[in-house]
């Protein structure tokens, strides 16, 4: 466990007078809560290649530390095989819809390719998650052309054109 946490930012070395595991645990975790440090270590401990072999289930554990979690505004949750860490709070960057009911691209449609990028990144399908981020990039500028410009002509494909 210390070895673990020493991962984590921590510098730890066992001797007289350690505190009990659970302690200790809740101690290091209560110190990295609120830092980028969490979701690595979220992610590590969760792995599912670290329950194979194991009686135990990757699902019943996120179940029962998501209980506590709760609590602090966080959530672990499935993402392809894995799992990371979702802050309830909302993310650090503020995605408001800037196309006030569009139905074209709508904040769902970004929220959908940002997952599908992000997904295909944690699989390391690199092509992808550039497919994925160019059809986000295209809808959202399309959207803006038709509103700034509403007598441009089709979108043709040519994304540097598009752009300019």
């Amino acid at each position: 466990m210390i070895q673990l946490f020493n991962e984590f930012g921590g510098n730890d070395v066992y001797g007289q007078g350690f505190p009990t595991r659970w302690v200790y645990a809740e101690e290091k975790i209560k110190a990295i809560l609120h830092t980028s440090e969490l979701p690595r270590l979220i992610t590590h401990v969760f792995d599912p290649r670290e329950f194979t072999g194991t009686e135990f289930q990757p699902e019943k554990a996120v179940s029962h530390i998501n209980a506590f979690l709760k609590f602090d505004g966080f959530q672990i949750v499935k993402d392809g095989a894995f799992y990371k860490l979702r802050d309830l709070s909302g993310s650090s960057i503020d995605f408001a819809s800037p196309f006030k009911g569009s139905k074209k691209v709508s904040h769902v449609f970004i929220d959908e390719q940002i997952a599908k990028c992000d997904a295909k990144l944690s699989r390391e399908d690199y092509d992808g998650a550039i497919t994925n981020a160019r059809s986000l990039l295209e809808a959202v500028l399309t959207q803006l052309e038709q509103e700034f410009h509403p007598e441009a002509p089709a979108y043709d494909g040519d994304l540097p054109k598009l752009y300019r």
